[in-house]
């Protein structure tokens, strides 16, 4: 199964007509029809009430995004990393890279940069990519730091 259908917690149980599954079809294929997600905590992602800060199309730079509002992609955070995020910021030097997102609001890269301007209540400015990713958290800050 594909990343989504294992955050899901999905089978072979598509929602809509049954077909046999083809074994060999990549994940994409298989899961080309809706399917229902019965993990809970995928339910609610996003949060209630959360709008798209993304406004731009893929390819542009949008610029004052609230850091507080990007969706992560990945389940976890360096501590190491978001130091040297916390130092960059600290002094006023800008990331080497620009933070990268999906058009769904979801971080692609840079997400301990994104982290740490959402804990300090700033604005980024993010590179839109045309990729998408689903979210693996209602949150950037709700990632755990190992």
């Amino acid at each position: 199964m594909g990343k989504l259908a294992d955050l899901c917690n999905v089978s072979e149980h598509p929602v809509g007509p049954a077909t046999e599954p083809n074994p060999d079809a990549p994940d994409s294929a298989r899961l080309a029809r809706p399917f229902e997600c019965n993990n809970p905590w995928m339910q609610m992602i996003p949060p209630a009430g959360w709008q798209n800060p993304i406004t731009v199309a893929p390819g542009q730079v949008q610029t004052g995004v609230d850091a507080r509002l990007l969706l992560p992609g990945r389940h976890d955070l360096e501590r190491v990393r978001l130091e040297f995020q916390r130092s960059l910021q600290q002094s006023g030097r800008r990331r080497y890279t620009p933070i990268e997102v999906t058009r769904g609001g979801v971080i692609w890269d840079g997400h301990h940069a994104a982290r740490v301007a959402a804990e300090a209540g700033a604005t980024v400015d993010v590179v839109v990519i045309a990729a998408d990713a689903p979210p693996t958290a209602a949150s950037i800050l709700d990632l755990p730091v190992r």
